[in-house]
């Protein structure tokens, strides 16, 4: 894995894994000591994909964006 330069976020640390068994070894090693924190900015339902889609390309979502497949949506997306 190599980090990639601060994109100016407080508390981001972007990193590139190229796909091989080393890299993703890595990867999961830092998952299971809790050391991969994922920050996610918005949830919603598969229905709305679309619209989940869209907040994503206008950079309106400060994290990650989860689309839940057979729930209820989250209460933080309207």
């Amino acid at each position: 894995m190599a980090p990639l330069v601060d994109i100016g976020v407080p508390g981001v640390a972007p990193v590139f894994c190229r796909m091989d068994h080393a890299d993703l070894t890595a990867l999961v090693e830092l998952a299971d000591a809790d050391k991969l924190p994922v920050r996610i900015g918005a949830t919603y339902p598969l229905a709305r994909t679309a619209e989940a889609q869209r907040a994503l390309a206008a950079g309106e979502t400060p994290g990650k964006i989860v689309i839940e497949i057979g729930r209820r949506a989250s209460p933080d997306v309207p």
